[in-house]
């Protein structure tokens, strides 16, 4: 236990209110929203990658698929994690990475991005109604996208990722979301024609 002179150090450093947050932490859904990224480096032999995604938020780790022999990799994949925070204004950083896949060797890492959530787009209170099902809003009606550099090696940018974050409240840290909406636009089949005319002179 802390004695009279370490508390009130601890007292001094850390506000009343700041106090009573960290020891009554309120449970929430961090939704990450992974649209694409652009400009990656390039690992493999073929001057390509096969990137995927990794956050860590809170000690928890999630990942998106891989996507082949690309530079500009598109996902529009959300990742979910159930968490516990004292205040939006003491929240943690998450951490994303994009690694290169490799099948015989260790996975290497293309840059990496911190996604501090007291900037993550909060539900406003007043959806949580019956009338909308709780956490399974359309993500783009809520947050827009930015994107996000990553870094490499001693700090030097190479490529970025377009996403969003969002926290969700929950009612209690038992409570079960609903699978968020998905984030792929609605898409149909085209063709592009090329016609190519010679002149002669």
């Amino acid at each position: 236990s802390l004695g009279p002179t370490s508390k009130a150090k601890y007292a001094s450093f850390w506000p009343r209110k700041a106090l009573r947050l960290l020891a009554n932490p309120m449970p929430y859904q961090l939704r990450v929203h992974i649209y694409q990224a652009r400009d990656l480096l390039a690992a493999d032999d073929n001057g390509l990658s096969d990137p995927y995604v990794v956050v860590h938020c809170c000690g928890q780790r999630l990942k998106t698929a891989v996507q082949k022999e690309t530079l500009n990799p598109v996902w529009y994949t959300t990742l979910c994690f159930d968490i516990a925070l004292p205040g939006i204004h003491l929240a943690p950083q998450a951490t994303l990475q994009v690694f290169d896949w490799d099948k015989w060797t260790p996975d290497d890492i293309l840059g990496s991005a911190r996604l501090p959530l007291t900037e993550a787009f909060i539900l406003p209170t007043h959806l949580e109604s019956t009338e909308i099902p709780r956490g399974n809003e359309p993500a783009a009606s809520f947050c827009d996208p930015k994107w996000v550099s990553l870094k490499v090696g001693d700090g030097d940018i190479k490529g970025s990722v377009l996403v969003s974050t969002q926290l969700i409240p929950k009612r209690s840290f038992v409570e079960e979301m609903q699978d968020p909406a998905p984030l792929k636009p609605e898409m149909r089949d085209a063709f592009v024609e090329i016609i190519a005319l010679g002149c002669r002179g």
